[in-house]
């Protein structure tokens, strides 16, 4: 599940780790957007071939981003943002099912 968020942060995200001509690092984009994609080139995940298919831009009033990726075999959609505003389009079933999941990882079950 760890491995899911993270790879989540950095394809879900339009921020970019760069570095300059005297070898200093930095960032493009927002400061929560940059932190998060540090955190996930920190994780050294194992690289994947992916494609962005389609692109929800991150937008103030529905306080989410979405992206449509080709990961490996398969097409995800993957979303970061306020939890509250994207989860209510996740069906009941669904939700319990993930809370069982969420519940199961942490408690190592």
């Amino acid at each position: 599940m760890l491995e899911t968020w993270l790879r989540t942060i950095d394809l879900c995200n339009d921020s970019q780790i760069i570095q300059d001509e005297r070898g200093l690092w930095g960032i493009t984009g927002g400061p929560t957007e940059g932190a998060l994609k540090v955190l996930a080139a920190k994780a050294q995940l194992a690289p994947v071939e992916t494609r962005l298919i389609a692109k929800i831009p991150f937008d103030s009033q529905y306080k989410y981003m979405a992206t449509l990726q080709q990961i490996g075999d398969e097409e995800r959609v993957l979303i970061t943002g306020a939890p509250g505003r994207y989860l209510r389009h996740v069906p009941p079933a669904d939700e319990q099912a993930g809370r069982g999941a969420v519940r199961a990882a942490v408690l190592g079950r």
